[in-house]
């Protein structure tokens, strides 16, 4: 991955005019480009169309994201509602923390307590569901999503869109100014 991002330093001198990025996604590129281009790749033609990435594309990741999470939050708990009425009461809780190891009987405890908005010993189906939606959230917070969207800064040519192509000239230029302000400043690259 080294070499490509050398080809594109010696290929596009020319980007030097190009859009800065933002400094926060700038820090994040320059401290491990090949991890964020690998991450780019990912993005891009796992929830991109057509070789590029808009906004909704990337909101959908969120979406899924949460969706899986939100999965896991129900998971921690469903298995405990031994009478499968989408409610768990403290005797199926304790019941199945009983019949669980260490580890996972501490966890369903903590899981159920926190599920347990109201303090009545049972979690409700709209208890569930609240936690569900708080660990999909913790997981996938609003900042994460919002730093995750400005993928949007490699727009190069503003139709919305972001090819790889886009990010890896920006990509190469943000990395030939921080690598020029290095040398300027007499410090080794």
């Amino acid at each position: 991955m080294r070499w490509i991002c050398a080809i594109i330093l010696a290929i596009v001198p020319a980007l030097a005019a190009a859009q800065d990025l933002p400094a926060q996604l700038a820090k994040k590129v320059v401290s491990n480009p090949e991890k964020y281009l690998d991450d780019l790749v990912v993005i891009i033609t796992g929830y991109g169309k057509d070789g590029a990435i808009d906004l909704a594309g990337l909101q959908t990741l969120v979406a899924m994201e949460r969706a899986e999470a939100r999965a896991t939050g129900f998971w921690r708990l469903q298995d405990a509602d031994l009478n499968g009425d989408g409610a768990i009461a403290g005797d199926e809780m304790r019941t199945k923390a009983a019949a669980s190891a260490a580890p996972a009987r501490g966890r369903l405890i903590l899981y159920f307590g926190k599920a347990d908005a109201n303090a009545d010993g049972q979690v409700s189906a709209p208890e569930l569901q609240a936690y569900a939606n708080a660990v999909a959230l913790d997981f996938f917070s609003e900042d994460r999503a919002a730093q995750l969207y400005t993928v949007m800064a490699f727009d190069k040519n503003g139709d919305g869109r972001v090819t790889l192509v886009e990010a890896k000239e920006i990509i190469a230029v943000t990395l030939a100014r921080v690598a020029q302000e290095k040398a300027s400043k007499g410090k080794k690259i």
